[in-house]
């Protein structure tokens, strides 16, 4: 073996190596934002079975904006709050890229910039049509640095 194959071996070793620790080792923040989303899919789905025995879809909704902002406080960045509520389970929207739409009013800009999360609720086909959505808004139109505001609620679509 030559010299230049031997040092190759060995860089090639070593990348294999910190690859290997990587994967073993995810970042603390990774694993935060996992732990994040697994925490609020278990109070979600807490709250949805309390909802559920209580029946309190009768009249629409049922808030749950103060348990997840627990885990997505207003000022925390998209990226993250988008994170964590797919570690939840969640489908998340794509960023609106017309923030002309919706009129003359900036809160109604605002609304329809939103970035949306949903998850469907159902466990079967005798529990069917409940779905957990989530509302980041942003500051302006298209601002998709810091989450404005938020809310959320489980409502069944059948009602």
């Amino acid at each position: 073996m030559t010299r230049s194959t031997r040092q190759g071996l060995r860089t090639l070793a070593f990348i294999i190596g910190i690859s290997v620790f990587a994967i073993a080792f995810p970042k603390s923040q990774d694993l935060d934002v996992a732990q994040r989303g697994a925490s609020l899919r278990r109070e979600i789905n807490a709250a949805y079975a309390d909802a559920k025995s209580r029946n309190a879809f009768v009249h629409g909704g049922y808030d749950v904006t103060s348990i997840v902002s627990k885990y997505i406080p207003a000022g925390t960045t998209f990226n993250e709050a988008e994170q964590v509520l797919r570690a939840a389970g969640c489908r998340v929207s794509a960023h609106s890229a017309d923030f002309t739409r919706g009129g003359d009013s900036i809160d109604e800009r605002i609304r329809l910039s939103s970035v949306v999360a949903t998850r469907d609720m159902s466990r079967g086909i005798w529990d069917m049509g409940y779905s957990w959505a989530v509302s980041l808004s942003p500051n302006q139109p298209g601002d998709y640095d810091v989450v404005a505001k938020m809310s959320s609620s489980i409502v069944h679509i059948m009602s």
